[in-house]
């Protein structure tokens, strides 16, 4: 039979309890009447008058005597459900019965001779005085119950005032507090029935038929009409408007019916004027107490507004993200003020050679290297970072940039900050230009100025080289001689040809200069993109050997045939050098100088001079000869004046400026080139005339201003004098206000040993001017920036010096080390109180992982190993372990850490945390040492009070062996019953204490111990009861469960001893308790959702062979105190307890409690 004790009783309403009051002072009042002749039979009955009181009953005469009506009357009083006090004149308590005693959770003889005023609650006390002073007889007060609890009563008071007697009162009391539960309940159901009819969203509560009983304002609204008692799903059709069952009908009063919830469901309705309504729905089932399904409730919430500003929104963010994606700029957006989250457009990715919306945060991936101003800046020092971290806008930064493949780009933007609603920075954007190759240009035009300077210097020594050759003419050719110098000297000082190209494939010309154009009679935008094989002569044998050089050494100086545009061919000497730009692109810079002329003129002169050898030969030996020399000669300087005419030719085209002065500074001849130099009004029409008109005018004469004047004049009569050439430079403004650099050569013509010419070559060096200008500007910037740089960094180190004695000194107080460690490299980096801690030196400590694990004890280092491996996989690293230091003492420190990964997730360093926390750890094992040995002291001083209690108890007993009137009397079994309590408690305590214990004790030695004490006390005389137990080991409880389990044990064997074997000779009670294994049973336990705790079910059964329960007796309806408590501490442990009456008595008791660690905790 399985049973659990009765719960609560049904409230009783509040008119119930009136009637039951008024009723009870119609009862008072006869008792009172009744009270007043029992009052006169007493004094006659005292006095001798009156023995007995004999009254007519239905069968016969009865007679009573006094102690018979006294006990009528304890018996109308005891069995009342309402509390009954009687008072004295100044308040004391007379008497109470036992439902009072029981409401106060006070024992009768507890309350007796207190004041009733010790009883009531201090808000109270006035309209208690007011009913003893009989201005109401009735009303509601507060009682003060054990504990401090209040408890609401409704007290009725009556005078119980007799001739002879002083004033007393006699109070009932009937318990409220269901009651005002009740009311509560009733106020929280009017709260919940406002709030539903008042809520701005439609609410719905339905029966478990699915009508609609309650529902808020909104729901009219929703439906056009009144929805009382109609069926939610035939009223409002709902349907699915996302998902595989989108469109299909949805039923939620139906699925919280059967039990289902539904959570944030997104619904659409539609209206019969197909207004469509957007809802977000959510509904589930109604229980009562027993979770019984009574009905559901479903809420509605309009989301249609806020499904439209979606789909707005939406649009917007695809039409912005369209444009960032098509926008020809890098542009990334920083999601967090933090900057942990950065992504980019396409053009973004690109740049950084990232994938679509990876995250390209410095702070999370730092695998791009940023470069500002020759400085390598930190995460918070880039533009987007210090636009959020200042909150200002950064403007024209120029980045150079490492990315991950080992390319370099520079890129020039702005980075501003996002702000929120509230004005709080949220995030930034940056939008970035690349600017790599415009850094190329300029690097490339830095090459090119610096092959002018090279290639200036070559012309030097040509010029030289030929003016030695020279010397070595034929004085017969003199005159020759010397024109052919002065047309060779203009010759080597005219503009060679540049052109940049694309060393693979047919080497396409990526940039060309004007003297190339001029050269090769192409426009630029038409050799720019063509291939050197539309230049070259491929008939030329000297092709393929020089390009085989040019491959092998990566640089060459070549004769080769250039092809013209109109198809002609020209000898250029040609210089090349290979290099690799800053995108690691190949290049060539090629120098080509136009020598078709020379060579042709080489060619002559070497024929030339060959025929004057042979003439010279031949005029000592014959006249004939003499003439035949003559002849030849005449041939000679017929084709001199050719290559004259033809190096003419040459000058007049030269972009060079080229005059020849004799000794009176008249101009002896002038090329064409000066008139856009040197040209005023007058000039420029006397020019155009006739250049040849010039000759025989002095610089003077040529309206050249005065200071220029005397510029030449001092030149020119130092060559004369000296018979020196001398290089000068000077600066002319064309009259549009135009400024020109001139490099000039003034060079001495020789006529019979004796300088009578000077020969002035001037070339246009304005463009080398302003590219040098330039440079010197950038020269100049560049080492100003490099002065403020050089002052910020030693701020920025002294900064971080700082910072690092503070952080020392910040170690060094907490006694916390850090550490770093380099999984790439294998470096570990120890700050100066790791050192302090692990008591080395840092100078003589090598610091390495493995180094560090030998000062690890051995016990512990696979846990410091497998809980470094466990953060290479993303865990913190939280342990504490021992260190053993160089003179053996052992330390205990606590490490904390994590791992830094790389953008692949790989790691790549490894930091954290250690501190020393030996003496803390100390002072915690004393502390719990204390804490040990103070509970140990409580059980013990518990279990001493206990056993003090009991002896108490036992002296109390000794009272009433003597007398024979009571002495088989419960009285005695109560203290024997009462005592045999304290006991089992005080065996607890003493078990805890022996065992040191703190909260737990080994229940099943406990249980031994109990029994065998029980034995001892209740030893039968004439019976053999024999105890067999069989109790499971290593089962722990705490107090709150060992205490009712044991008096629970207590009970039912004292029982078993008391009651199981009258009239029988032998006997046997039976005790196991072991864990239970039953699947039933343990579907219904609580399993507890924390993985360190698991709930475990246990059966208790005590039982014996006696003459057992009868059948027709529940032990429900017994009153013994032993019962009661039984059935009390399996309600309060949550149990079930079964009763068996086959062969005796067996009581089975199933309950669960929470085990930790192999030992069970609590319920």
């Amino acid at each position: 039979m399985s049973y659990k004790a009765a719960k609560g009783k049904e409230p009783v309403p509040y008119q119930v309890l009136l009637d039951e009051n008024s009723a009870l002072k119609d009862e008072v009042q006869s008792l009172r009447a009744r009270l007043e002749e029992a009052e006169e039979l007493r004094r006659a009955i005292s006095e001798g008058d009156m023995d007995a009181l004999v009254l007519p009953g239905p069968e016969g005469q009865l007679i009573f005597t006094l102690d018979s009506a006294d006990q009528a009357y304890r018996v109308l009083v005891e069995t009342m459900n309402e509390g009954t006090v009687t008072l004295a004149f100044d308040g004391t308590i007379l008497y109470c019965n036992s439902h009072f005693a029981e409401l106060l959770r006070m024992p009768p003889q507890a309350i007796v001779g207190r004041s009733i005023s010790g009883f009531i609650e201090t808000e109270s006390a006035i309209t208690f005085n007011a009913l003893l002073d009989n201005k109401i007889g009735t009303g509601e007060v507060k009682l003060r119950a054990e504990g401090g609890k209040s408890l609401p009563v409704y007290m009725s008071i009556s005078s119980l005032q007799t001739e002879g007697s002083p004033n007393a009162w006699c109070l009932v009391v009937t318990d409220l507090t269901e009651q005002k539960k009740n009311e509560e309940v009733l106020a929280s159901e009017r709260l919940a029935r406002s709030i539903i009819e008042q809520a701005a969203e439609t609410i719905v509560v339905c029966d478990t038929s699915g009508r609609i009983i309650r529902f808020s304002n909104a729901m009219p609204k929703l439906c056009e009409c009144d929805p009382t008692f109609h069926v939610f799903e035939d009223l409002i059709n709902l349907r699915f408007s996302k998902g595989a069952e989108a469109g299909n009908s949805m039923l939620p009063v139906s699925s919280a019916l059967k039990g289902s919830s539904i959570l944030g469901a997104q619904a659409t309705y539609e209206l019969e004027d197909f207004q469509k309504f957007h809802i977000l729905l959510n509904s589930g089932p109604l229980k009562n107490d027993d979770g019984e399904i009574i009905g559901c409730v479903v809420t509605l919430t309009d989301t249609t507004e806020l499904k439209r500003l979606e789909e707005q929104t939406s649009r917007q963010a695809e039409e912005l993200a369209s444009v960032m994606e098509m926008a020809p700029v890098a542009i990334w957006i920083g999601h967090d003020p933090q900057n942990q989250n950065i992504t980019g457009n396409r053009m973004a990715n690109e740049f950084y050679e990232a994938e679509i919306r990876e995250n390209v945060s410095a702070n999370v991936t730092p695998v791009r290297r940023f470069f500002c101003k020759g400085r390598e800046l930190t995460a918070d020092e880039l533009p987007m970072q210090e636009a959020t971290l200042k909150d200002i806008d950064v403007h024209n930064v120029e980045l150079d940039v490492m990315l991950p493949s080992g390319k370099r780009r520079i890129m020039l933007g702005s980075a501003s900050p996002l702000h929120d609603a509230e004005g709080n920075v949220r995030g930034s954007i940056g939008a970035f230009s690349d600017i790599t190759d415009r850094k190329e240009g300029e690097k490339a035009l830095q090459e090119v100025y610096k092959a002018i300077e090279a290639q200036s210097e070559e012309l030097k020594v040509s010029n030289e080289e030929l003016r030695v050759q020279s010397k070595e003419l034929h004085e017969a050719y003199e005159a020759l001689n010397e024109s052919e110098k002065r047309y060779r000297l203009i010759f080597d000082k005219s503009m060679d040809a540049i052109l940049l190209t694309d060393p693979r494939g047919v080497g396409i010309v990526l940039s060309v200069n004007l003297a190339a154009c001029r050269m090769l009679g192409w426009a630029e935008e038409e050799l720019i993109g063509k291939g050197l094989d539309v230049m070259f002569d491929t008939e030329d044998p000297a092709l393929s050997t020089e390009l085989a050089k040019h491959m092998l050494s990566g640089s060459a100086i070549s004769q080769l045939n250039y092809r013209r545009k109109d198809g002609t061919i020209l000898n250029g000497e040609v210089s090349s050098t290979f290099f690799i730009d800053r995108n690691g692109e190949p290049r060539i810079v090629n120098i080509i100088r136009d020598i078709t002329e020379r060579k042709r003129a080489e060619e002559a002169l070497r024929e030339a001079y060959e025929i004057v050898q042979v003439q010279s030969e031949e005029l000592h030996i014959s006249n004939e000869e003499l003439r035949v020399q003559s002849e030849e000669l005449h041939e000679a300087n017929a084709l001199l004046y050719y290559n004259e005419n033809k190096f003419r030719t040459l000058t007049e085209n030269s972009p060079d400026l080229i005059a020849r002065f004799d000794r009176q500074s008249r101009c002896i001849y002038a090329n064409p080139t000066i008139a856009k130099f040197y040209a005023t009004p007058p000039i420029v029409q006397f020019y155009n005339r006739s250049v040849d008109e010039l000759i025989g005018k002095t610089n003077s004469e040529l309206w050249i201003e005065p200071e220029l004047v005397k510029f030449w004049k001092g030149h020119y009569e130092n060559v004369f004098a000296t018979g020196k050439p001398e290089t000068t430079e000077f600066q002319y403004i064309s009259p549009q206000g135009k400024k020109y650099y001139f490099n000039t050569q003034i060079v001495p013509e020789f006529v019979g040993g004796k300088v009578t010419y000077v020969l002035v070559i001037s070339h246009d060096i304005t463009d080398m001017k302003e590219v040098e200008a330039k440079f010197k500007e950038i020269l100049s910037n560049l080492e100003e920036k490099v002065k403020e740089r050089t002052s910020e960094l030693e701020e920025a180190y002294d900064s971080v010096l700082e910072n690092e004695i503070r952080l020392n000194e910040a170690q060094k107080i907490t006694h916390i080390g850090s550490w770093e460690w380099n999984l790439v490299t294998g470096e570990l980096y120890w700050s100066d109180e790791m050192y302090r801690i692990f008591r080395l030196d840092p100078i003589q400590f090598g610091a390495t992982y493995d180094a560090f694990l030998d000062y690890v004890h051995p016990d512990d280092r696979d846990y410091v190993y497998n809980s470094l491996q466990k953060a290479l996989n993303g865990d913190p690293i939280n342990i504490d372990y021992r260190i053993i230091l160089a003179d053996r003492e052992e330390r205990i420190v606590h490490a904390q850490g994590e791992a830094i990964f790389d953008e692949r997730r790989t790691p790549v360093r490894t930091r954290g945390t250690i501190q020393d926390i030996t003496e803390s750890k100390k002072a915690e094992e004393a502390l719990a040492k204390i804490e040990i040995a103070r509970k140990q002291e409580i059980h013990h001083r518990i279990k001493n009070n206990l056993q003090v209690i009991s002896s108490l108890l036992d002296l109390q007993a000794e009272k009433f062996y003597n007398r024979e009137d009571i002495k088989d009397s419960e009285v005695l079994k109560a203290f024997k019953e009462s005592q045999d309590r304290v006991i089992s408690m005080a065996i607890i305590h003493e078990e805890l204490y022996k065992s040191g214990g703190i909260d737990t004790l080994d229940f099943s030695s406990y249980i031994e111990e109990l029994a065998e004490n029980l034995f001892l006390t209740y030893r039968l005389r004439d019976t053999d009861i024999s105890l067999n137990m069989d109790l499971e080991e290593n089962i722990f409880f705490d107090m709150d469960t060992a205490v009712p389990l044991g008096i629970i044990v207590n009970e039912l064997v004292s029982n078993s001893l008391k009651h199981a074997f009258i009239g029988k000779d032998k006997g046997e009670i039976r005790i196991k308790l072991c864990r239970e294994e039953s699947a039933e049973f343990e579907s219904s336990r609580a399993v507890s959702n924390n993985k360190d705790f698991e709930s475990t079910s246990f059966t208790l059964t005590v039982s014996d062979n006696g003459v057992g329960i009868p059948e027709n007796l529940d032990i429900e309806d017994l009153d013994s105190l032993g019962f009661q408590l039984v059935t009390s501490l399996v309600d309060q442990l949550d149990g079930e307890l079964e009763l068996k009456r086959n062969n005796g008595t067996e009581f089975t008791m199933r309950f669960t409690v929470t085990e930790k660690n192999e030992q069970v905790l609590n319920i």
